[in-house]
């Protein structure tokens, strides 16, 4: 099988026939239409924001939980506490003192922050939640989605549960 080599800006990878038969005569075709400028791939990967410091379990869970979703999976990770740069971020964790879903703001310290998944309509919990629990709510489904049509089960093990009266 014939490989072609393209570079970008996260090392070479390669294109393999299998994506020529997918509706490309030519590998020059083929390496046309993924060429994009520097500037425009560069925008193409977003950002997640969080404080810098020592870190703490909800930014941290919080962090990992975009990062798994394949909607996040590229962003980069900046650890920072200064304004200016956190407006440049997509999503924000954390910091920031703002809580606002569409604008992707999951912050939790503010005093009237009161949150919880069930004000939020998710589930029937009244415990204040932290970033990751934010992150959680909004993201949670679609978490479970993706993982979980990534993994191989195995109808050889089953779990049993028992509860004492």
């Amino acid at each position: 099988m014939r490989r072609i080599k393209y570079q970008d800006l996260s090392g070479t990878i390669s294109l393999t026939r299998f994506v020529l038969i997918r509706g490309f005569s030519t590998s020059s075709q083929l390496l046309r239409s993924i060429s994009k400028p520097v500037a425009q791939v560069t925008k193409m990967v977003g950002s997640i924001g969080t404080h810098d410091g020592k870190f703490h379990c909800d930014e941290a869970f919080a962090c990992f939980i975009l990062k798994r979703l394949n909607q996040f999976r590229d962003y980069k990770l900046i650890r920072t506490r200064d304004p200016a740069v956190l407006n440049t971020c997509d999503v924000i964790v954390d910091v920031g003192g703002v809580y606002n879903h569409s604008k992707k703001r999951y912050d939790h310290h503010q005093i009237e922050f009161n949150e919880t998944m069930q004000t939020l309509g998710v589930l029937d919990f009244n415990t204040r939640l932290s970033s990751a629990g934010l992150i959680y709510a909004h993201y949670g489904k679609q978490l479970i989605a993706e993982v979980s049509s990534n993994v191989l089960f195995l109808p050889c093990f089953t779990i049993c549960v028992t509860t004492s009266a």
